[in-house]
């Protein structure tokens, strides 16, 4: 089942917020917070993570909600307090707002990486997706950040688009040299219910045909999930498939324990970062709390005992090919 002991450099994950302006299908009710708390993160908390993360060389940083740009004070604080320090300070945004606040980015563009939600450029589908009329807003504010010279990523979830759009979209933003990574839908450990109807088989064919060249890649950090990378007009197209039964990217790293105590194993992302929630939890997975702590109201001390237990956890994690389980729960 394993392929061996490995250890893993996570990313610090700061959910800003658990409030958003859109409601995307895909989406937990509280995003990738997976709670509701209170509404934005604890600055003091978080800045005394950031600081965690820096002394134990962390290379990347990622602001999340929710959608952080509704919280422009709070960002620009912990923005600040991230500086040139990390080699990816991303900011995961739907892009709706960006046009309010590039004054407020351009500071970062060193090391800033504008990771932007944008799914289909087919505004009818944008809209049976994100229950959102903001398309033009978001495809005008992509395109004004990457005329502005902000390091632009798109990240597409893959529901029920049509393979047409997909391919549409591929080839939209590789010919501007940004980035894309296309994701299949994940469940979010149980919390999103909805219909998902790819052509999977179809994107695959289509990556191969296109690509000059193809590699399997991990995240930056050697973070625990694989990815295909495909190669376009010298532009990257990551590909990454959450299926736990018949993933097209099956090598994913858990903690040691999981497969011995943890009920939703295989979950869909395995380990990757170290996130504290809106509600003050600090721990090093979402989908079950057993592995974290409450760090608001609690002394400098105390937050780096508790983040100095769950970095121990990443050197005890095991890359699994999660095709070649028994599933006991998906």
């Amino acid at each position: 089942m394993a392929t061996g002991n490995i250890s893993l450099i996570p990313s610090l994950v700061l959910n800003v917020t658990d409030n958003c302006n859109m409601q995307c299908r895909y989406c937990p009710p509280c995003g990738e917070n997976l709670c509701k708390g209170n509404g934005q993160i604890d600055i003091s908390v978080a800045k005394i993570l950031i600081k965690l993360a820096k002394q134990n060389h962390f290379k990347t940083v990622r602001l999340t909600g929710g959608e952080p740009l509704l919280f422009p004070t709070q960002l620009k604080v912990l923005l600040e307090e991230c500086g040139n320090s990390f080699e990816r300070l991303v900011l995961n945004t739907n892009g709706t707002l960006l046009h309010k606040y590039f004054e407020l980015l351009e500071n970062h563009k060193n090391n800033l990486v504008l990771k932007v939600s944008f799914d289909s450029l087919n505004s009818t589908e944008f809209k049976d997706l994100t229950e959102s009329t903001e398309f033009e807003k978001v495809f005008d504010n992509v395109n004004t950040a990457i005329s502005l010279g902000f390091r632009v990523e798109i990240n597409s979830v893959l529901i029920n688009q049509d393979l047409g759009s997909i391919k549409q979209l591929i080839s939209y933003f590789t010919e501007k040299k940004v980035p894309i990574k296309l994701l299949t839908f994940a469940n979010y450990y149980g919390n999103v219910k909805t219909e998902c109807n790819f052509d999977l088989d179809g994107l695959i064919n289509y990556l191969e045909i296109k690509s000059k060249k193809k590699t399997k890649e991990q995240l930056i950090g050697s973070r625990g999930i694989s990815m295909l990378k495909y190669t376009i007009n010298d532009t990257t197209v990551f590909f990454v498939d959450h299926s736990c039964k018949s993933s097209k990217t099956p090598e994913k790293c858990y903690f040691y324990d999981c497969a011995e105590i943890c009920n939703l194993f295989p979950c869909f992302s395995g380990a990757l970062s170290i996130s504290l929630s809106t509600d003050g939890f600090l721990t090093i997975c979402k989908g079950s709390r057993r592995l974290g702590f409450n760090v608001f109201s609690k002394s400098e001390t105390e937050i780096a005992e508790s983040f100095g237990l769950l970095l121990k956890q990443f050197d005890n994690c095991i890359k699994i090919n999660v095709n070649n389980l028994i599933h006991r729960r998906f």
